[in-house]
């Protein structure tokens, strides 16, 4: 946070100012950005203010970094991203919001935008890491229990806020998931239970990056749990339908018990099944029979033909006549047959014989009652199935009388169509006004619809007839089967049909997500390559498709007609290749190969992994090329140029070395020349000033003052000419004590009170710390921080301040030397730390200097174990920011006191020199 004696700055910004907690103004712009009205927001706390907007990921007041992103929703609850910048002055505060260009949702995600407005996808789309809420469509809203199915209480709210349960459900464990590995999640049926019981779910996470960080997760998601529930109630009737099948086995067992000959054979013939009936009535056990071609066993006599008798029982599932059959012992035997067709739990096509002695009225009367007894319970259970079973179903006569219609045919006639209840022969719907189309959007005459094509005597199979029930197309699919009498005519007609409009919109709904991904997967860079557990290839993406000329179907093809190499040029075994090692189970990241093909070498960047089923068997394995040939090959001809560059700059810096430790040397030579008669002139000056005082004139004094100033900017001169001579040279000494920093930064900043209220300067020390002892070579900080005041006074316009700011950051100690100056301009920061580097300053001659005291602060400030930095705003002020490491050193027991560092004339000399070139 920076602090300001006003807003002035601000100028036209978006922005909210406070004092004292309260918004007091609030920027026409911010008004714009939220859409709020002033009313609405000025006079509010901040924190209310906070609520209202839902600014996250953090809203913590005391915590807002001007470099991290923040987001904000608007009164339309659009959400903004944003930074926010913390002002602080005399007046309060600034909270200062800053739009990211192009961040916003509806053009970042032009597609998603699309589909939501569709609602036919649950379609939500949170903030990464915090999973935050940030907008959705109505169709998602609705799947969440009340209240939060409306907009105004779910956007910009946690995940786990707007789901009761959803913390420690499977729901969050694929959440952290997605937000761990960084891949998509997909589940064709996914299970969740809200308060208003248990639902089914298809569902997709989809993670977006920016600048290769995860920012948002988007989530598609579609109800299915009625589709699961019809799913799950077509197995409890085929349960039913099985266990049905197994009582008629058990009634067939029954069979044995009876006198008659009962047998059954499979359609080309063959007996399965041989009661003792007709052991006894032909004389042939069942060992013998079963396997055996029944007409041939008992050398059959028909009065039509066997292949006719099949046709009638596979179209009718019966026949029946007298014919002619021969016992073991040869004898004759007329009887009275009965054919009939049953389909068991295996969909085995088998024929049920019954025959009975014709002489044996009686007992064939009983048998017929039997007979019609099972008949009709079989009948009974049929209606009862068919009335219960999930297609619609219905009996068409010759005449196009509706016989039979289940009752989910009238479910459907009552739902889909104007009419209230099914009509009673076929085209009675048309007469009425219903009007049907095909999957084209063709209308439909009566000709071509299935009751009048079957009972025509046509079979249709799968014809799509789309109903138009308001806005909605509703499918249906119907079957339709000609019953023919035993002269061929139509006699009945069967017709099957069934809703698959949930079908149709999932299988639309597939092929989006198909072409979607897709366009995705031919839009990428990498050749991306999926194969499956055989190693044929069974995805392959444009960039793949394009790469080699040759169609490779499976792996080994491509090694085959290219070598491969590793990067010191050894070619690699089938094995050894990236792609083989994925189909081991072996995730490969970032592995860069070599291939060799038409004396061209090409350099890829391959990644791959393994996927596996719910067994942990291999499934596919999915595998992407990067080709980097072009970055490889500049990599190569640029370290050969850097080679050569390397040993031409070795050759001239060795000799500029040599020319640098003479100038050194000279210079140390020079400035110890310089000091002695420096001193001389100095000790004159004080000796003159404390004995002849009284006898100077006001005149002599200021001549002898400016003699005394600049004997000190030559004092100034020769010090720094000598350290940086010593740190060149490796020389520096430090010499460090356990010293209060908190008491000697005050002490030095107060020292230089008299130059700063001279120049018209304020000059304030702050810090939280009241006492803090560090290891510091106290003489190397007079110095830093004495250099850093200097700079900032002279630069420091009349009627600004400076402020001293001490604190802890960490495991270090932090000195901020902070300006309202003139500040420096960008291109200039990094030269201010270098030797002799300056800034031109706008202050004509009121301050001079060398360039190289900034050079020594950095070169001290890195011999103490720290480090320095500048942030600066050209005509807004500059800032020296010191870290220093908060640690102690083991002193030696003769050292000098902190007191007497103090007491001594030392610092006082010291800002005497330091502050020699500032003209007053």
């Amino acid at each position: 946070m920076e602090l300001y004696n006003s807003f002035d700055f601000i100028g036209e910004q978006s922005y909210i100012m406070v004092d004292n907690g309260i918004a007091t103004e609030i920027s026409k712009l911010f008004i714009e950005m939220t859409e709020y009205s002033e009313e609405e927001l000025l006079n509010k706390n901040i924190k209310e203010l906070f609520n209202i907007l839902k600014i996250g990921p953090n809203d913590d007041l005391e915590d807002i970094d001007g470099e991290k992103d923040y987001f904000l929703f608007t009164k339309s609850l659009d959400a903004r991203f944003i930074n926010i910048d913390v002002a602080e002055g005399a007046h309060g505060k600034v909270y200062i919001f800053s739009e990211k260009p192009n961040s916003r949702l509806d053009a970042k995600f032009t597609a998603v935008e699309a589909l939501c407005s569709h609602n036919k996808f649950g379609i939500a789309i949170f903030s990464t890491p915090d999973i935050t809420l940030l907008k959705a469509n109505q169709t998602y809203l609705n799947f969440l229990d009340k209240p939060f199915n409306s907009i105004e209480n779910s956007i910009g709210k946690k995940l786990n806020e707007i789901i009761k349960g959803w913390t420690g459900s499977s729901s969050e464990e694929v959440w952290k998931g997605v937000l761990s590995t960084k891949k998509p999640f997909y589940s064709d049926e996914y299970m969740f239970e809200f308060e208003r019981g248990v639902t089914y779910w298809e569902a997709s996470l989809a993670p977006v990056f920016e600048d290769g960080i995860l920012k948002y997760c988007i989530e598609i998601t579609t109800d299915i749990t009625e589709k699961v529930l019809d799913r799950k109630r077509m197995e409890e009737q085929t349960k039913v339908i099985k266990k049905q099948n197994e009582q008629l086995m058990m009634q067939a067992n029954l069979l044995n018990l009876s006198h008659d000959a009962i047998l059954a054979w499979e359609i080309n013939g063959s007996i399965i099944y041989w009661n003792k009936g007709s052991e006894e009535k032909y004389g042939y056990n069942s060992e013998e029979a079963i396997g055996s071609i029944s007409y041939e066993l008992l050398k059959t006599t028909f009065p039509i033909s066997f292949s006719s008798i099949k046709s009638t029982l596979l179209s009718d599932g019966i026949w029946h006549a007298e014919i002619e059959q021969t016992k073991k012992d040869g004898s004759k035997l007329f009887v009275e047959t009965r054919l009939q067709l049953i389909v068991d739990e295996s969909g085995k096509q088998i024929v049920l014989e019954t025959n009975s002695n014709i002489t044996e009225n009686k007992k064939m009367e009983k048998e017929l009652q039997i007979q019609n007894q099972i008949i009709k319970q079989q009948k009974e259970e049929l209606e009862t199935i068919i009335d219960n079973i999930s297609d619609g179903l219905t009996v068409v006569d010759k005449q196009g009388k509706y016989i039979r219609i289940n009752k989910k045919v009238a479910e459907y006639t009552k739902k889909f169509t104007s009419l209230n209840n099914p009509v009673d022969k076929v085209g009675g719907s048309f007469e009425i006004g219903e009007i049907y189309y095909d999957e084209k959007g063709k209308r439909i005459s009566l000709e071509d619809f299935p009751s009048m094509k079957v009972i025509r005597g046509e079979k249709v199979k799968n014809q799509r007839i789309v109903i138009m029930h308001g806005d909605d197309a509703i499918y249906f699919d119907f079957n339709a089967t000609p019953v023919f009498d035993e002269y061929g005519k139509v006699s009945l007609g069967i017709i099957i049909n069934r809703d698959v409009t949930e079908q149709v919109n999932y299988e639309r709904h597939i092929k989006e997500q198909k072409e979607l991904f897709e366009a995705i997967l031919d839009n990428m860079q990498e050749s991306i390559y999926v194969f499956d557990k055989d190693g044929k290839y069974i995805i392959k993406n444009k960039v793949a498709r394009e790469r080699f000329s040759g169609d490779f179907k499976e792996l080994g093809e491509g090694y085959k007609a290219t070598g491969l190499y590793d990067l010191e040029g050894n070619k690699m075994s089938m094995e050894e290749t990236p792609i083989y090692r994925v189909k081991s189970g072996e995730i490969v990241r970032n592995n860069i190969v070599k291939f060799k093909k038409d004396d061209m070498e090409y350099y890829n960047i391959i990644s791959g992994t393994p996927i596996y089923d719910n067994s942990g068997d291999f499934l596919y394995g999915v595998v992407s090329f990067l080709d980097v040939t072009d970055m490889m090959k500049s990599q190569q001809d640029l370290q050969e140029v850097q080679e050569k560059l390397l040993a031409v700059e070795r050759e001239k810096n060795e000799g500029l070395e040599q020319a640098m430790e003479m100038k050194d040397e000279f210079l140390s030579f020079i400035s110890h020349e310089f000091r002695t008669p420096l001193n001389v002139i100095n000790t004159a000056i004080q000796t003159l000033n404390l004995v002849y005082s009284n006898q100077m004139t006001e005149k002599i004094k200021t001549y002898m003052g400016t003699i005394k100033q600049n004997t000190n900017r030559q004092l100034r001169l020769v010090n720094n000419i000598l350290d940086i001579t010593r740190v060149n040279a490796g020389r520096i000494t430090i010499n460090k004590k356990n010293i209060d920093i908190v008491f000697l930064t005050k002490a030095i900043t107060e020292s230089v009170y008299e130059f700063a209220s001279k120049k018209g300067v304020r000059l304030t020390f702050v810090s939280k710390l009241t006492k803090k002892i560090i290891g510091i070579d106290d003489e190397k900080y007079e110095r830093i921080i004495l250099n850093l005041l200097s700079n900032a006074i002279k630069f420091t316009p009349e009627g600004k301040s400076i402020i001293v700011n001490l604190h802890s950051a960490k495991t270090n100690i932090c000195i901020e030397v902070k300006d309202n100056g003139i500040g420096i301009p960008k291109n200039k920061i990094d030269v201010i730390f270098e030797r002799f580097g300056q800034v031109e300053s706008s202050l004509s001659r009121q301050a001079e200097g060398t360039g190289i005291g900034l050079s020594l602060v950095k070169r001290f400030v890195e011999a103490l174990g720290g480090s320095v930095s500048v942030k600066s705003n050209l005509g807004k002020g500059t800032t020296f920011k010191i870290l220093l490491p908060n640690e102690k050193v083991i002193e030696e027991k003769n050292e000098k006191p902190m007191i007497d560092l103090m007491t001594d004339n030392r610092l006082v000399q010291t800002t005497n020199i330091e502050f020699s070139d500032i003209y007053l």
